[in-house]
């Protein structure tokens, strides 16, 4: 019986796992985006806790497009997890320059919400999910 290599499917499940997982951030991202415009529009929260609203959306959709990241691509979690880490980072900030002129405020802080929402996947791995298999015993 001859065992197939994971590491040979990874190079082809990598753009398909990263492309459902900043779709699903995104999404993600919009969604929580209108929620928080709503709850500002009805003043059920004050204005002044925007940021943390902020940051709480960008750690949710980080943790969803990176548990869907490694859902798909099944190996290799910490590597799928920071390249999608970046990749995320680098899509808010192209939406960032083209919507906002480039004003980059609090880069530093939705990086680091990003990347500690995807390393903590990366690390804890999705539940009940393991990469080990059991060998057969003849």
């Amino acid at each position: 019986m001859v065992r197939k290599n994971p590491n040979i499917e990874f190079p082809k499940l990598m753009p398909k796992g990263m492309i459902i997982g900043l779709a699903a951030s995104i999404c993600t991202t919009i969604l929580g985006s209108c929620i928080g415009a709503w709850l500002l529009h009805s003043e059920r929260i004050a204005e002044e806790n925007l940021g943390y609203i902020t940051l709480l959306i960008l750690l949710l959709s980080s943790v969803t497009g990176g548990l869907l990241t490694i859902q798909t691509i099944k190996t290799k979690r910490l590597l799928s997890c920071l390249v999608f880490g970046g990749i995320y980072l680098l899509s808010l900030l192209a939406l960032t320059a083209l919507f906002w002129g480039g004003s980059y405020s609090g880069v530093g802080e939705s990086a680091l919400v990003v990347f500690s929402g995807v390393l903590s996947v990366a690390l804890l791995g999705a539940k009940g999910k393991t990469t080990t298999r059991k060998r057969r015993r003849k």
